[in-house]
């Protein structure tokens, strides 16, 4: 580099687990009077957390067809963005009287992301639970 011209240089961090990182960069110019300066870099890696409304529904007794929804709140409180997805367990395929609107998704950070649950009975005296 000549004298009085400028070079960019980007530093990336992408944490794999929460940790705070502190490096030192030494720079040395051939020429200079004082021919090191330094540079202190500080980084902190981070959790998302989600927290949710409820963690059971109880949607009683319904009449076969009728429709009734209820929704689930996740609830973002870190300063990160946090990535879920919602997959069904213990799930033969054999009773389609729920579902939801949203299988996967982004929460920003200290925000909320609505799930709604639909539940349609199609079976009269058929218990379901999921």
């Amino acid at each position: 580099m000549g004298p009085r011209q400028k070079q960019e240089i980007t530093f990336t961090f992408t944490p794999e687990e929460a940790k705070v990182i502190v490096v030192t960069i030494l720079f040395k110019f051939s020429g200079a009077e004082d021919g090191i300066k330094v540079l202190k870099l500080s980084a902190i890696g981070k959790y998302p957390f989600l927290t949710i409304n409820h963690d059971k529904f109880d949607f009683e007794t319904l009449l076969v067809g009728k429709v009734l929804e209820k929704d689930v709140i996740l609830k973002n409180n870190s300063l990160v963005p946090a990535e879920f997805n919602v997959e069904k367990i213990n799930d033969d395929g054999k009773d389609p009287s729920f579902s939801i609107d949203n299988y996967s998704g982004i929460v920003p950070p200290n925000a909320s992301f609505k799930i709604t649950v639909k539940f349609v009975p199609s079976t009269v005296g058929m218990s379901s639970c999921t």
